[in-house]
């Protein structure tokens, strides 16, 4: 993806940004966010990209619409057209007892949402794989993800081509 806009450059900056110690408690994206490179207020959209390379039902899942339903009307286009199938959701709010089915915590999205980033996060469900040994380059599901990266490459131009009023719509400070 860098490689792609660094070869057609976006209207707006892009940060390409990989963080470490999601497991523990989204540690890298909260450094992140506490001490960023740029003012938090001039980011637009935390596109985030966790287990997108294996799904058997070429399913994957885009949240942050809830919290963030400006953007919805982008990515409605880019989904009628994606390769992989693009559902929408995991980011409603849930009692404690389902916690797990909002997804709005579960990666380094949660950093930016705390901090009233608009944000997405791009994701399949668990698969046999997943948090295993068995989750290795052999296994990615390579049609899939190159779809996936397709898919990316125009979710990512048609936030790009927005202007920066809807997608800011509603934001805090």
């Amino acid at each position: 993806a860098a490689r792609w806009f660094a070869a057609h450059p976006p209207k707006h900056s892009i940060l390409f940004v990989a963080f470490d110690g999601e497991e523990r408690g989204l540690k890298g994206s909260e450094a992140f966010v506490a001490n960023p490179p740029v003012p938090l207020a001039s980011m637009l959209v935390n596109v985030n990209f966790d287990m997108v390379s294996h799904n058997d039902e070429n399913e994957i899942f885009v949240t942050g619409l809830y919290q963030n339903p400006q953007l919805r009307p982008l990515l409605e286009p880019v989904r009628a057209k994606a390769k992989p199938t693009i559902l929408f959701g995991h980011d409603y709010p849930q009692p404690f007892w389902n916690i797990m089915e909002d997804w709005t915590q579960q990666s380094d999205q949660g950093a930016f949402a705390d901090k009233d980033v608009p944000f997405l996060y791009l994701g399949v469900a668990d698969h046999p794989d997943y948090h295993q040994p068995t989750d290795t380059f052999e296994h990615i599901t390579q049609p899939f993800f190159l779809g996936v990266v397709e898919s990316v490459l125009d979710l990512v131009g048609a936030l790009d081509a927005a202007d920066a009023a809807k997608l800011q719509k509603g934001r805090k400070g």
